[in-house]
């Protein structure tokens, strides 16, 4: 809790990530910096892989290439 008696949400971890993705995570609320032009993601989730984290399935639903969507990453027969 701040100063002002919000509740915030600390970054645990530290990712480079290239400019898409620092976007698309910026565009879903997630912390994101730029820093020398290297663009750093702070995750907030932890204890997981990140594949799992509710970002990542969010922003791959969003883009559509889970398995089933329009983009996904299949081989198509």
């Amino acid at each position: 809790m701040d100063e002002n008696g919000e509740y915030y949400i600390e970054p645990i971890d530290f990712y480079v990530v290239t400019e898409h993705f620092a976007r698309k995570l910026e565009q879903n609320g997630e912390v994101v910096n730029e820093i020398m032009g290297f663009h750093i993601w702070g995750r907030t989730q932890f204890g997981q892989l990140i594949v799992a984290d509710s970002i990542i399935t969010t922003i791959a639903n969003q883009m559509q290439i889970l398995e089933g969507q329009r983009y996904d990453w299949s081989e198509k027969t």
